[in-house]
Order: C-alpha cells, then structure tokens, then sequence
C-alpha cells in the first residue's frame, strides 16, 4: 500500500485524490511522505502537464498560454523554467 501511495503521489495526485482512492488519510499519507523522503509535487499538476504540451507544440507564446488557460504568464514561465532545469538545460 505505501508504494501504490508513494507512486500516486510521485505522479501528481492530490492527497484528496489518493484518500478517495486509497482509504489513507491526509495523516498517514504526509507521515509516508516523511518517511520516505517524497517531494511535495509540483503545484497545478494537471495545469503544468497542459502547460508544457503547449509549450512543447510550439504554436502559441507564454502571454498566450496564460490568457487560454486562466493562469498567470509567470506560472507559465516557471513550469517552462523547471521544465528545463530538469533536462539540465542552462536557461541563460
């Protein structure tokens, strides 16, 4: 149970969601974190996963994937940023 709960949350699912599918309370589930040493993910899951399709399909600007999706340009230029911090890309 704890890696199913470890693999949930590696994959972006909400402590809500991993209680609804899981049984395990928001407690126990920060306690598994803890123990385990799992990163908080990052916030807007679904929203950063949107942003970087978009993103990578290359057809709209920054300002523009902020105005479509109700976000602020400089969420937009974050998810990018660590986007490429994790590619171990130099952003300058």
């Amino acid at each position: 149970m704890v890696d199913e709960i470890i693999k949930l949350r590696r994959e972006g699912k909400s402590t809500a969601d991993i209680a609804k599918l899981t049984g395990v309370s928001y407690y126990r589930q920060r306690q598994i974190y803890d123990a385990h040493n799992v990163p908080t993910p990052s916030r807007y899951g679904q929203t950063r996963r949107t942003i970087l399709a978009m993103l990578n399909a290359g057809e709209m600007s920054q300002s523009e994937i902020a105005r479509t999706l109700g976000v602020s340009r400089q969420l937009v230029s974050e998810v990018k940023l660590l986007e490429l911090t994790k590619k171990g890309v130099d952003s300058k």
